[in-house]
This record gives C-alpha cells, sequence and structure tokens, in this order.
C-alpha cells in the first residue's frame, strides 16, 4: 500500500507562527489559488481512495487540489490540541514555567531552530502520521504547499 500525505495550505496561524491545532483555521485565499494551479500541471498524485481530517484547512486543500472528488474524514488524522498553548507563539509562552517544563506532547522548537535542522526547504520537513493498521503503512510522500510572502 502506497500512502501519500498532503499538507494543507497555508493558514494565518503559519504566517504568525503560532502553535495550532485543534482551532480550525481557513487557508488563505492565496494558498487556495496556489494549489489550485499546481494541481492543474498535475502536480499531486491521485488514488483509488482519499482521506481528510474534517479540519477546514484540510478540506479547502482537497477541494482546491482534487475539486468534487468524494472522499472520507478520519478524524484520527486531525492535529494535537495544544491546549494552553494552542493560539500562541514562542515569544509569548517562552517565558511561561508550563511551556518551559511541558514533558507531554508540544514540540518545543521554533521555526527557526527545524529550519535549522532541516534546512530552508519545507518540503523536506515531512509530516507526523498516527494510525493503527493490520497491514503495514508505506509513507511514499509528503507535499508541502510553498508559503506565501504575506498574511494580508
Amino acid at each position: 500500500m502506497k500512502l501519500t500525505l498532503i499538507r494543507h495550505g497555508m493558514t494565518r496561524g503559519n504566517m504568525l507562527r503560532i502553535y495550532y491545532g485543534s482551532t480550525d483555521l481557513p487557508i488563505l485565499p492565496e494558498s487556495y489559488a496556489e494549489l489550485e494551479a499546481r494541481a492543474k500541471t498535475g502536480f499531486y498524485p491521485t488514488a483509488e481512495r482519499y482521506y481528510t481530517s474534517g479540519m477546514l484547512r484540510a478540506e479547502q486543500s482537497f477541494r482546491a487540489i482534487y475539486g468534487d472528488t468524494p472522499h472520507s474524514v478520519l478524524y484520527g488524522m486531525r492535529e494535537a490540541d495544544f491546549g494552553d498553548f494552542e493560539m500562541r507563539n514562542y515569544a509569548e509562552l517562552k517565558d511561561d514555567p508550563a511551556y518551559i517544563n511541558n514533558s507531554g506532547n508540544i514540540a518545543q522548537i521554533t521555526y527557526e531552530q527545524l529550519a535549522a535542522l532541516c534546512g530552508d526547504d519545507v518540503s523536506t520537513w515531512g509530516a507526523r502520521m498516527q494510525c493503527e493498521s493490520d497491514s503495514a503503512w508505506e509513507v511514499y510522500g509528503v507535499w508541502v504547499s510553498t508559503p506565501v510572502t504575506s498574511a494580508e
């Protein structure tokens, strides 16, 4: 089995570099247009079945790429809820003892640190997906849209 993960388009939360997962943010209009344009070139793979997390940003990205193609929602693919850290950025949290001492599931890394570790090409950053299956999963590819340069 091949599994292709396609990350949602750019949101205002991405532009502001805030932690968000459970907040249902839409993608930016220019990101929608970029996904549509790239889809017209045949950039994205086709599949027998399609799934999304059901989040607005995932649904919008899917529609931009695959139009009205039928798909199913797998709620288990939703991003983590960052709890008290949700919708806040590193600058707001860096001195918060709860953030500093957090040993839970929050990744305590800035975008700058991630870029330093993984390079400036966001398409190499990959994706995290948790799933349970009776069969092995092969990650075939991860596609990340190019960041837009303005949140306006």
